[in-house]
């Protein structure tokens, strides 16, 4: 149901949904199962989208925690959670953290996905942009 309302932008339903779903996940698996990093992971976009940007900072990063120790390094879901970081801190206009975080998600991507993959070409969109501001 998160994802559902995630979709339709009704975040504050989403983020209803995923923290149940998230307190669900810690009382039944253990804290570093994979699940958790994924509904961190999803708390973390809808506060963002919200503009609660250190919360969702700190969810992200704990789904970065919980992804590092539960899949191999160069998987594309700490990629996608380092975008997703890297879009916060250009939301808050912290350009250079930006630019870290998408340059360390696109070394990952390069080395998963061919180079015409969308995730790549979004990343490196995304690097230009921040990289552009930073001129």
């Amino acid at each position: 149901m998160g994802n559902t309302y995630s979709g339709m932008k009704i975040n504050s339903d989403a983020l209803k949904f995923y923290k149940n779903a998230l307190s669900i996940q810690k009382k039944n698996l253990p804290a570093d199962h994979v699940n958790l990093g994924s509904s961190h992971k999803n708390i973390g976009n809808v506060l963002a989208d919200l503009g609660h940007y250190d919360q969702a900072l700190s969810h992200l990063n704990l789904s970065l925690e919980i992804y590092k120790k539960s899949r191999p390094s160069q998987h594309p879901s700490i990629a996608s959670t380092l975008r997703n970081i890297g879009l916060v801190y250009k939301d808050m206009k912290d350009y250079r953290q930006a630019l870290s975080y998408f340059e360390k998600a696109a070394a990952i991507y390069r080395h998963s996905f061919a180079s015409t993959h969308p995730d790549i070409i979004e990343i490196e969109k995304d690097i230009r942009y921040v990289a552009s501001k930073l001129t």
